[in-house]
C-alpha cells in the first residue's frame, strides 16, 4: 500500500530550501503488525519492577480500586456541587468571568503551542484561542 504525507517541516531545518515549506512523503507500507499482549509471568512482572505475577496482579487491582474511588468521589462531588447550583443560583462577576475564560485561554494557547513545535502545526493565535472560549 502506497500512502501521500505532506506536512510542515520545521522553520529551523537544515535544508533552508525546505525550512517552513509544505512538504510530502511518498510512504510505502510493508507490513502491518498486531498488538501481541504479554503472558502475566512471574519473569514478565519482575521486568515491571514486581516481585511475582500474583504482585502485579494486587497491585493493578489496588490502582484499578484507587482510580474507581477516586472517580466516584469527582462524579459525587461534581453532582453534589450541581445540585447546590440548581438550588442556589449565584450571580458570578463578568470580571471574575473574563479572568478565568483569560486563564484557560492561554493554558490552551501553551498546550497548543507545545503540540506545534512537534507536530508543525501553525497558524494558532491567542487571539483566536480566547474567541473560541
Amino acid at each position: 500500500m502506497r500512502s501521500l504525507w505532506t506536512c510542515v517541516s520545521r522553520d529551523t531545518y537544515h535544508s533552508v530550501d525546505v525550512a517552513g515549506k509544505p512538504v510530502q512523503f511518498k510512504v510505502k507500507v510493508t507490513q502491518v503488525s498486531g498488538l501481541k499482549l504479554p503472558q502475566i509471568t512471574d519473569e514478565f512482572a519482575k521486568s515491571l519492577g514486581v516481585d511475582s505475577a500474583a504482585a502485579l496482579r494486587d497491585e493493578v487491582a489496588k490502582n484499578m480500586r484507587r482510580e474507581l474511588d477516586q472517580m466516584i468521589q469527582a462524579v459525587t462531588k461534581e453532582r453534589a456541587f450541581n445540585h447546590l447550583l440548581e438550588k442556589n443560583a449565584i450571580e458570578v462577576p463578568k470580571a471574575l468571568l473574563d479572568d478565568e475564560i483569560d486563564r484557560l485561554a492561554n493554558e490552551a494557547h501553551e498546550q497548543l503551542a507545545a503540540i506545534d513545535k512537534v507536530s508543525n502545526c501553525r497558524g494558532i493565535s491567542l487571539k483566536r484561542v480566547r474567541t473560541a472560549a
